[in-house]
């Protein structure tokens, strides 16, 4: 079996409880498990129960996670847009990966930073698109790919 990816999760409430459907409703032999959830309203979260009886510890900071000793390889950052960028950084820099809910952050100067972030760290940052990764686009793509549909002059999605 594969090694189990240590996920923290930044965001529980809101948009937050979206991400924690998948992770908590997975079969229990998942190649994963949940290190920490982090969000300062966790007890907004409809799943905040269902945290506590996994005994997933909630932290009210991705700092607060990493100063208790806190350890994740994938941090999956579900927080305030203007959060994006500083919990980005800090993911990278205690050596996690990140998936980052869209959009990626507020300016092109965040932007910029945090591609430099990635740059100087291990991990890795991927954003977030509900739809990238399903069956329909992979198959669009691979037709595309292929010259299938002849050679692209334009793409747009909405």
């Amino acid at each position: 079996m594969a090694d189990i990816v240590r996920i923290a999760l930044v965001g529980v409430a809101g948009h937050g409880e979206v991400y924690l459907r998948e992770l908590l409703d997975h079969p229990a032999d998942s190649d994963f498990c949940i290190v920490g959830g982090i969000d300062p309203a966790a007890e907004k979260s409809g799943r905040v129960a269902d945290l506590r009886e996994r005994g997933i510890p909630l932290f009210e900071s991705l700092a607060a996670f990493y100063d208790s000793g806190g350890d994740a390889d994938l941090v999956m950052i579900v927080s305030p847009i203007h959060f994006h960028r500083s919990h980005t950084e800090l993911a990278l820099a205690n050596g996690a990966s990140v998936l980052c809910e869209k959009p990626l952050c507020v300016t092109i100067q965040d932007a910029h930073a945090m591609a430099a972030a990635e740059k100087a760290a291990d991990g890795f940052v991927a954003v977030g698109y509900q739809w990238s990764y399903s069956t329909a686009i992979q198959a669009l793509k691979a037709d595309v790919m292929s010259g299938a549909l002849g050679r692209p002059i334009e793409a747009r999605t909405l």
